[in-house]
């Protein structure tokens, strides 16, 4: 018969930091959104213009707090 794995012994994994530099990660953060002003620039989208950069900062805050702001905190 197979074994049954026991609930009370489950371990914990802790996620690592990342292992890019944090300028890399600047650059993944602003390349996108400079472009996308850009684009909604020549396209005469000033609605667009205002709303993406409110949701892409709103993107990286919920995605850095569910992480635990890893991004920021020192390597090993």
């Amino acid at each position: 018969m197979a074994k049954k794995a026991s609930k009370g012994k489950r371990k914990r994994v802790e996620s690592a930091a990342p292992s890019k530099p944090l300028w890399m990660w600047f650059l993944i953060f602003l390349l996108p959104l400079v472009a996308s002003e850009l684009m909604f620039y020549i396209g005469g989208r000033k609605l667009s213009m205002f709303l993406f950069p409110v949701v892409w900062i709103g993107f990286w805050v919920a995605l850095l707090q569910r992480s635990g702001w890893a991004i920021f905190k020192k390597q090993k």
